[in-house]
């Protein structure tokens, strides 16, 4: 097993921290390699109430997953939710300026991206923008654009944004237990594409 090939993923609860390794391998199901578990004392509520209570409960976690997988860890996806997460809908538009006119991978990453630029208050971050529908030329209700044909691609997307403070807090709190922060997740999202 590569390291390359490892996926941490961090969940800072109120009553426990969880660190869970899983080997991720092309066309097959994730593994899971290493566990580790340890108390939460430094959160109250989904909040950051004392941070070097949990550092330590991130280290401990961490080590212990680490300890079952056999590698050092260094980066994780962490987990966040809690009250400060708010919604809101958007939409994107770009044009299609390929010679053969077919939407690729990265014309619906551009058409994203045009939907997070919207005006959020600056006590806020956009954590996702989730695609609930696509528009090639017009037609509604496109699932999956890519290697369709069209000049003009649009997304009607649904943002999800944190507080800027809770979020801080927690990459401070991972940072300072040694890791870097890959990407922070909202919870019920990453439970729903686990299924």
């Amino acid at each position: 097993m590569a390291k390359n090939d490892l996926v941490v993923s961090l969940d800072i609860g109120t009553t426990k921290t969880c660190c869970v390794v899983a080997q991720v391998e092309d066309g097959r199901e994730p593994e899971i390699c290493g566990v580790g578990i340890s108390p939460s004392n430094g959160v109250k509520r989904g909040i950051v109430v004392d941070l070097d209570a949990t550092v330590q409960s991130i280290e401990a976690a961490v080590g212990e997953a680490s300890q079952q997988c056999g590698f050092e860890i260094t980066s994780a996806l962490v987990g966040v939710t809690g009250e400060h997460i708010t919604t809101l809908n958007s939409s994107g538009v770009i044009a299609i300026t390929h010679s053969d006119r077919e939407i690729t991978e990265d014309d619906v990453e551009r058409v994203l991206e045009a939907s997070r630029m919207i005006v959020v208050p600056p006590e806020r971050m956009i954590l996702h923008a989730i695609p609930r529908s696509y528009s090639i030329d017009g037609q509604n209700g496109i699932k999956h654009p890519v290697g369709m044909s069209g000049t003009r691609l649009e997304v009607d997307t649904h943002i999800v944004t944190g507080a800027n403070t809770f979020l801080q807090n927690v990459e401070k709190c991972v940072t300072r237990a040694g890791l870097a922060v890959e990407d922070m997740v909202l919870e019920p999202l990453a439970t729903g594409e686990a299924v």
